[in-house]
């Protein structure tokens, strides 16, 4: 009786939804990830101060604690109390002037057209022509970049819509990396089969694409629209399997579920996504943070696992960094690039090093494709990465992190 009685009492604690939390908490983001002016300091901390306050007054109101906020609210609240507003960051001389906006035409009807294009060629079980779609690819991000040029301006400056869709058409413009997105809409389309034979004809469009969601099935008179995340590019087959019973039966089983969620918390569908989301982004060298220094972590890893014959890559603090991903290894452009809340008094060097040491042996295993999934994380990487001296402590304070920070 005990159990079912707690159980009643947890049904009926109240929800309390915090109205403008968590959009003010995406300013604040936004507010440090652009520096705010040493003027400005004060009335930020105040208002950071103010937040907080009137959360906690809110929960005990209502005889809660912010711990059982919804976990939006939550995130943020927690996001606010992990703050160091005695260190807020200030603009750096080289940083970017936030960028007017550059208007692209026929966006949509390019999108339109390639996504038809690959999901047309993923029916037919006929070579895929991946060089001439990814110099399609090429050709339509080289138009874009073309109007950038012509106004001045870097691809900050394109709206988040455009923006993504230029990144994903640079990604596209590799032959090999075209070909799995090819191959992964097929394996989608065998999985749904064997969820239910003759399944093809109910999909009208199925598209692998940088987006906000992780999926998105949309039925339609024409048939369902399904949209997946880039990050499931390469994907296993139980995965895609999982995501065709959803889409086909507009349930998600527990399962189902659980296979999703642990795939996209992956290192592969990470590093996918980081992959895509950071393309072309304007990159300049900043190795010194305001509490770690990336060129001294380097060096320290740099002697310690690589016996000093590792060349040194471009490294810069990324306030721009998505996900739950600390950090990012662009091999496009040999860069590290790290999370900027790594960059705190609180992260041990241990920490760092570890995180620098994982983005060098990207550098130095590259990706591979073995069976058509892309293999980031191989046998011989995972040994590798294991060799690190406090390998279990690094991990757990990452995941710990990411968790405060999300």
């Amino acid at each position: 009786m005990s159990k079912r009685k707690s159980r009643k009492q947890r049904r009926r604690t109240p929800t309390v939804r915090v109205k403008g939390l968590v959009a003010f908490t995406n300013r604040v983001r936004q507010a440090l990830a652009q520096g705010v002016p040493p003027e400005e300091h004060a009335h930020l901390r105040q208002e950071v101060q103010n937040a907080l306050r009137q959360v906690e007054a809110l929960c005990r109101a209502h005889g809660l604690t912010p711990a059982d906020l919804p976990a939006p609210s939550r995130r943020a609240y927690e996001f606010l109390r992990s703050l160091d507003l005695s260190a807020i960051p200030t603009p750096t001389d080289n940083a970017p002037a936030p960028p007017s906006t550059v208007r692209v035409q026929n966006v949509r009807r390019m999108q339109t057209a390639m996504h038809t294009a690959l999901w047309q060629l993923a029916l037919r079980e006929t070579p895929t022509p991946a060089e001439a779609l990814a110099e399609a690819c090429a050709h339509h991000a080289d138009t874009i970049r073309a109007i950038l040029d012509e106004a001045g301006a870097d691809v900050l400056a394109l709206a988040p819509a455009t923006r993504a869709f230029y990144q994903w058409l640079v990604f596209l413009s590799d032959s090999e990396t075209m070909r799995e997105h090819v191959e992964t809409l097929r394996r989608f389309v065998r999985a749904a089969e064997s969820v239910r034979p003759k399944s093809r004809g109910v999909f009208a469009l199925v598209r692998l694409l940088p987006m906000a969601h992780i999926y998105r099935m949309s039925p339609t008179a024409e048939g369902t629209h399904v949209a997946l995340h880039e990050g499931f590019l390469g994907a296993p087959d139980e995965v895609l399997k999982a995501l065709a019973r959803v889409a086909l039966t507009g349930n998600v089983r527990a399962q189902d579920r659980r296979c999703i969620r642990d795939y996209v918390q992956s290192d592969e569908f990470q590093e996918t996504a980081a992959t895509v989301e950071t393309l072309e982004l304007p990159l300049v060298a900043q190795p010194k943070g305001s509490f770690h220094d990336l060129d001294a972590v380097f060096d320290r890893v740099n002697a310690a696992y690589f016996n000093g014959a590792m060349p040194h890559p471009r490294l810069t603090w990324n306030r721009q960094m998505t996900h739950n991903k600390m950090a990012h290894y662009d091999a496009r452009r040999d860069t590290v690039m790290v999370s900027v809340t790594l960059d705190h008094p609180d992260v041990p060097d241990d920490v760092l090093d570890f995180v620098m040491y994982h983005e060098l042996l990207h550098k130095q295993f590259g990706v591979r494709i073995v069976n058509g999934r892309r293999m980031a994380h191989t046998p011989e990487f995972r040994a590798a990465e294991r060799r690190f001296a406090r390998y279990d402590e690094a991990v757990a304070f990452l995941k710990s992190h990411a968790r405060r920070i999300m």
